[in-house]
Formats: structure tokens, sequence, C-alpha cells
């Protein structure tokens, strides 16, 4: 393969233990969940990132995060907006809440973080939002002004926006749901807002109707083709509508887990580029029955366009289920078949969260031959967070971090330019707002006119001479 990219590292497959164990799903999941307390912030945030993908991840994974918060302090996390995606039960909301109330803030950095993580108590159980209000207005959180992300203010008035929809039932759902999508033909642009709402109602349907009938509502909607691509969405001529309406059953197909509707899922990816869908496929996807969906797509994999690779791979990464470990070296070994190297980086981080000895080899041996390529570091975290997360000394280890340290250096140093950029342009702007208006206080003077000084001449031939 890449010979250079070879010889830039060590060769570090043969330092790997032999003895490791094959991982077992449980002890692996239960690794996965403790690590994120872990005294390594990279293996935390690795952990992070592999719950927030996580269909069935909740209560342990949430009170492990905030058990971080507690013996880390605010910036546990380099990313801590991953956590949105772990649901918050109502003890774990209230450890959350005594963490925030008692957590000092030393810098500007800290109350940044103060406010990215007050955004996670918006993930409670629905009916104890009333709890998060108060929250958000106790005098801890009250003054809090967003420090450049959110304030408490914005936060209350997502809550009032999801609380809107509260007193629909089923039918008036439905209705809602239609009156809405009957407004995005007329958008000129991708219509946020509706989708948004169309969203927000689909939700309350979830709740408010039984499952066989939303079950029957998705499937009239998967009924529609989808059409659109993305050189095609400003088209005049073009009808939104049955594009949003297949969007949205797929959203529907994903929350309900329905395993039948997966081939259907996988026709509308391979029709249509769109990233909007791609992206809800790709969430549908990761919700479905993991042995099925990956069952269904490794059938059909290669005939898929190569978008729809991309997008959907990312269900093997979740699922990384060790029946298809002969498929992930499959499309490792055909790299230069795929136009998104990222497709195969994906199966190498499967295999590697396999943890048994070859695995971690071959996924060793994959990472130092593409290291080349940046997308390709997602293999060497996984790698370094389950050696750390098993406790094996491998010379791996210290490559791996070095590199990650140099990564983040280099990524504080730029973060620090755009903000000095950010000052600099802001500061041209309110100057541009002081600057003072020349007013004319006499009429202007034609060309034609007597000079204003009284030669009697006109004014080209006596000023502007």
């Amino acid at each position: 393969m890449k010979n250079a990219a070879r010889r830039a590292l060590p060769s570090t497959a043969i330092f790997i233990l032999h003895t490791l164990m094959p991982a077992k799903e449980n002890d692996l999941r239960s690794l996965l969940t403790d690590g994120l307390q872990h005294e390594d912030r990279f293996v935390r945030q690795y952990c992070l990132r592999y719950w927030k993908d996580q269909p069935d991840r909740g209560e342990a994974q949430a009170r492990r995060v905030i058990a971080a918060l507690e013996a880390y302090g605010m910036q546990a996390f380099p990313y801590p907006h991953e956590a949105y995606k772990i649901p918050l039960d109502g003890d774990s909301f209230d450890l959350l809440v005594d963490t925030l109330e008692d957590a000092p803030c030393f810098d500007d950095k800290d109350l940044e973080y103060f406010g990215r993580w007050l955004q996670w108590c918006l993930s409670v159980e629905h009916e104890r939002l009333p709890e998060v209000v108060d929250f958000l207005k106790s005098d801890r959180v009250l003054g809090f002004e967003g420090n450049g992300f959110v304030s408490a203010s914005e936060l209350l008035e997502q809550i009032e926006a999801s609380q809107g929809h509260d007193a629909l039932d089923a039918d008036a759902c439905y209705a809602a749901i239609e009156t809405a999508l009957g407004g995005i033909q007329d958008a000129d642009e991708f219509p946020h807002e509706i989708v948004g709402k169309i969203g927000s109602l689909l939700d309350r349907l979830l709740c408010v109707a039984s499952r066989e009938k939303v079950a029957d509502y998705a499937w009239a909607l998967l009924a529609r083709n989808p059409m659109i691509d993305q050189e095609a969405e400003d088209a005049e001529e073009g009808d939104w509508t049955d594009d949003f309406r297949f969007g949205f059953g797929v959203y529907l197909a994903g929350e309900l887990g329905l395993a039948e509707a997966i081939d259907r899922i996988i026709d509308g990816i391979s029709q249509a580029d769109w990233d909007w869908l791609n992206e809800l496929s790709d969430r549908a996807m990761r919700k479905m029955p993991p042995v099925e969906a990956t069952a269904r797509l490794r059938a059909r994999w290669w005939n898929l366009p190569e978008h729809g690779r991309l997008f959907l791979s990312h269900t093997f990464t979740v699922a990384h289920l060790p029946e298809h470990r002969d498929f992930y070296l499959e499309n490792m070994a055909r790299l230069e078949e795929h136009d998104f190297e990222i497709v195969p980086h994906r199966m190498a981080c499967a295999l590697a969260v396999q943890g048994d000895a070859d695995s971690m080899i071959e996924a060793t041996e994959y990472w130092e031959e593409n290291a080349h390529d940046p997308e390709a570091f997602e293999v060497a975290e996984t790698l370094y967070a389950i050696h750390r997360l098993r406790s094996n000394e491998a010379s791996i280890l210290e490559v791996i971090r070095e590199q990650m340290l140099d990564q983040e250096a280099r990524q504080a140093a730029a973060d620090e330019r755009m903000a000095r950029l950010s000052e600099q342009w802001a500061r041209k702007q309110r100057l541009k707002e002081i600057s003072l208006r020349v007013v004319r206080t006499s009429p202007k003077v034609g060309r034609n006119d007597p000079c204003p000084c009284g030669s009697g001449k006109k004014y080209k031939k006596c000023c502007l001479k």
C-alpha cells in the first residue's frame, strides 16, 4: 500500500499483546460505559462519542458522564454537546442539576462549558420540563448570558416551543402535519422552520397514537418516491412535498424500529442524493435491529451509490458485529474502490472494537498504511481507547497519544486565530456603526452655478480650476 506512510511510523503490530481475549459484547459495553469516567480525557471522549451514536444509551451512561463532571470539572469532555444524545432520566437530571449548582466556574472557558452542560437539561423526560424551567430561572442560572454559546433565556424559549404541541391528540397531529406539508412547496429555500415544526409534531404523534397507527402512517409516507437531489433543490418545477413526505416516513420508521422498512430506506437513499434525506436514513438505520439492518445492507452493499455507502457505513460502525469481520476486511482491502475513503476507515474502526488480538493487529496495520489520511485517525483513536480500556501495554499507545496531543494543540491554535479574527471583524463593525456621517448644511452647488466665493464665475471655472 502506502510505503512512505508505513515508514513514517514504526511497525507496531508485533508489540500488541497476543494474550488479548476475544471481546464479549456485554464486557465491551461495560468497559465503554465505565470509560466515561476514565482518567484519560481521550478515552473519555471516545466513549462519549461511542454512546452518542448508540440507540440504547441511557441511565448508566448519563450517570457516568455526570460523575466525570464532578471529578474533572466543567471541561471533563472536549465536546460536551455530544452528551445531548444521551437521555436523562429523572434521577440523572437531579444529579446533573446538583452538579451544575455546585460546580465552580473559574474562567471564561468554564462559563462556556457551563452553558453547554445546561443545554443537556433539555434531554430530560418530557414530564419533568417544568422542573427544568424552574432551574433555568434560578439564581444560579438566570444571570448566565451564554458566553458566546447559549443563554438561559434561549433554552427557556426552546422549552416553550416544544410544549406548544402538548395539548394535541393524534387526529390534531395528523391535521397539523398535513397543513405544514402544504407550505413546503412554496418555499424558496430549505424550509427549516416548517421541517422543525413537523419534526415536533411527529414526536408528539409517537406519544399519543398507537404504534400500529403510526406504522401505517409511516408506510403511507414511504410509498412516495424521492426524486430530489442536491443539484435540483432550487428547481422551480420540482415538487418538494413528496420528497419531504418520504423523509419523514424514514424518520418514523427509525423511531419505531420498523425492520420491514429497511429495504425501502435503502431504495430511497439509492434513488436520491440529498443530504437531509441521507442523514435521516443514516440515523434511522442505526435505530433498526442491528442484525437485520447490517444483513440487508451487506446484501446490497456493492450496488449502492457512493453517497449511500458513505452514509450507511455508519450502521456497521455502530453495530460492530463480529459476524461481519470478513466484510470489514473486504472493504479495507478494496480501499481504492471507494470514492470516500472514510468508508473503509469506519470498517477498520468496527474491526478494532472487536478487541481480539487478530482484529487489533489488522486494524493497526491498516492505520499505519493510511496514516497520511487525516480521516483515518479515527481508527487510531479507536485502537487507543480499546487498548487503554483493556489495560493493554502496547507501544502504539505512545505514538497515537503524541499525535492526539499535537492535533489538540493545532486545533487550539486555530481556534485562537479564529477568535482573534472574529474580534477584529466585530471591532471594525462597531467602528463602522459609530462613524459620523457627513451632514450637508447648504445646498449642493452645480458645476454651472455661480461660485459661492463671489467671483461671479461659474463654479466649474473658478473653484475647480
